[in-house]
Formats: C-alpha cells, sequence, structure tokens
C-alpha cells in the first residue's frame, strides 16, 4: 500500500542514496524465499539490524560532540562503534571507516502495516538484533500524523540513523536528506487550506525538553535551598543563636530532601505522564514544593480533580525522577 502513496518518502531515499535496496511486498521474505536478498544484505560481511522498536532493542542516539550536548548520559548501543564510547572525538572519521560494515532494515509503511510485517517474519523476529533511534528532533511530517513521539517518517529514520552512525560526515548527510524531504513537505502544505495545524504540534520540540530538564534542575536547586534554609533558621532558634553543636546546618542538597514522616517538610515534586514515546513515556515535573507530603499529596489530588486517567497528577521525591524528566509549570488557572 505504501508503494501507492504519492507522498511517502521511500521514492525521496530512492533519489538520494545509492546503496540502498529497496523491496516491496506485503511481507518480508525469509531466507529460503529469496536467497539472493539475504545475500545482498549480508554482502561483504555486513551484519544486518532492524531498525524497529521491541524486546532487547538497543538505542540508537547520536553522538556526543566533544564540548556539545546530550541529554543522555547512558551507554550507546554496541553498533555505534567498536568501542563504546559513543563520544565524537577526533578520530572519529577513522573509527567509522575501519568498523564493520552494517546493513539497517527498515520497514516503510503505516506503524499497524509495519508491525504486522515484523510480525509475521521469524527471520525479524527472531534472528536479528534490533535498534530504535533517539532522535535528535520531532517529525516534520506535518500533514501525517505520528502516533507516539519519536515516531518519523521512513526518511527521517535514515537520516537519524545516519547521523548516529556516520561520524564527522552525520551531520552532513542527514542535511542532504532532510532538504528534500522539507521541500516535499513546504510543497504539499501549498495546497492544505489555511489555518490546518501540524498534526504533530503536540510533541515536544528537542529545544523544549532540553530547557524543560534545565528548569527542573533549577526548580529543585530552589526547593533544596529553601529546605536549607528553613533548616538553619530552626536549629538556630533551637540553639538560640548560640554556637558549638548546635550551629545550623551547611547549605547542602540532603537538607530536608527525605523527610522522617510524612508530616514533615521535604522537597516534593507534583508530576504528570507527557506524550507517549516510543519506548517509554516521559514524565512531566508541574511543581516542585517544600511541604509536607500529606499536604503535597492533597494538591495533586485537587489539580486531578476532574481529569480523566491517564492525565492525574500523583507526587514523586526528586530521587524517584525518571532520567529526562522536564519541567514545565502549570497554567496560570491552575497555579496556587
Amino acid at each position: 500500500k505504501e508503494v501507492r502513496r504519492a507522498l511517502g518518502t521511500a521514492p525521496l531515499l530512492r533519489c538520494c542514496l545509492q546503496n540502498l535496496i529497496i523491496k516491496e511486498g506485503d511481507r518480508f521474505p525469509e531466507p529460503e524465499d529469496d536467497p539472493d536478498f539475504h545475500r545482498a544484505l549480508t554482502a561483504g560481511g555486513s551484519k544486518p539490524y532492524l531498525v524497529c522498536p521491541g524486546p532487547g532493542a538497543e538505542e540508537l542516539r547520536a553522538p556526543v560532540s566533544k564540548g556539545g550536548s546530550s541529554s543522555s548520559t547512558s551507554k550507546p548501543p554496541s553498533i555505534n562503534d567498536d568501542s563504546g564510547t559513543g563520544t565524537a572525538e577526533k578520530g572519529d572519521a577513522d573509527n567509522v571507516e575501519s568498523s564493520p560494515p552494517r546493513t539497517l532494515i527498515f520497514i516503510d509503511g503505516k506503524w499497524s502495516q509495519a508491525k504486522s510485517m515484523v510480525n509475521r517474519s521469524t527471520w525479524l523476529m527472531e534472528t536479528l538484533p534490533r535498534v530504535v533511534l533517539v532522535p535528535t528532533e520531532q517529525s516534520g511530517y506535518t500533514f501525517r500524523k505520528q502516533p507516539a513521539e519519536g515516531c518519523l517518517s521512513t526518511l527521517e529514520a535514515v537520516a537519524e540513523a545516519l547521523l548516529a552512525l556516520e561520524g564527522p560526515r552525520g551531520p552532513e548527510l542527514k542535511a542532504a536528506l532532510i532538504k528534500p524531504f522539507r521541500r516535499m513537505v513546504e510543497q504539499q502544505c501549498g495546497y492544505i487550506p489555511e489555518g490546518q495545524e501540524d498534526k504533530n504540534a503536540r510533541f515536544t520540540s528537542a529545544e523544549e525538553v532540553e530547557a524543560g530538564v534545565a528548569a527542573l534542575k533549577v526548580a529543585l536547586e530552589e526547593a533544596q535551598a529553601t529546605a536549607a534554609a528553613a533548616a538553619s533558621a530552626a536549629a538556630a532558634t533551637t540553639t538560640g543563636g548560640g554556637g558549638g553543636e548546635g550551629d545550623p546546618p551547611s547549605n547542602n542538597s540532603s537538607v530536608n530532601v527525605v523527610p522522617k514522616t510524612a508530616r514533615e517538610p521535604a522537597v516534593h515534586c507534583i508530576v504528570r505522564w507527557g506524550e507517549r514515546g516510543i519506548t517509554n513515556r516521559e514524565v512531566v515535573v508541574v511543581e516542585v514544593l517544600w511541604a509536607p507530603l500529606d499536604q503535597v499529596k492533597f494538591r495533586a489530588r485537587s489539580l486531578s480533580e476532574g481529569r480523566s486517567r491517564g492525565c492525574r497528577f500523583w507526587v514523586l521525591p526528586p530521587s524517584k525522577l525518571p532520567e529526562g524528566a522536564r519541567y514545565e509549570a502549570l497554567p496560570n488557572a491552575d497555579s496556587p
């Protein structure tokens, strides 16, 4: 069905890439069904990988530049390089050239079609290692709705994979692929009635995620500073301002972060679910409070009134926030 789609991205890939094999069909051929095709996939000692989320899939992400930024500190998968460092260093061009060749298999089609094709292939399901992309930006396919955050068109997925695997050439290769794609989207949008929204606007951009992570760090530091100041004031009151063993505790992040009881003030986060991604669902912090747990839970319940399941708020201590959690303040109407 995707073959007949006029605005699919596979024809653009055919025009942009030379070392590309396109196999059309509604089933992925098994080795015994099409041995020539499978020999082409492993030609030159190349190792095939299936680019598809699933059990055991390793994350494929762009390497961290030496002085650059990356929101993740997790170890990149073995497909990235042999060293496992995943950082962009001066010798990356040599590393890319000396690394074993890899064949990346992308299933082009609607997500339901791609899932069905993978599930019906024993070779894809049981033989191939899987990788899942961690994209650097959300899909630019504005007139086709993506089912979850991080979902991309086939061309965008190939561009992100090249960015992750091709070392210093990665950014240039990605830009070369994305340029005609964006031109195609721009031209098509010219035929869409004015006022039609981007179908993927609900997803958070990479810049917004980065800003939200930084804002969360600031909010936690401010709340912990409030806790430390309160502890210092309490200690000064207890000792009457005297010195010695009654000196106020120093201002550090461990002060009053973990309460002894639910009625003792501590730093708590009120959180909600964000958009569902390919591998997980983000956690969004809406408030960071220094208060007794009982009060923070009451606040979360109040915010949840009238909201459906999955859209409600709950409480987490800072130590339980998952990696990548970000801060997004509540609208003014919901603020205390």
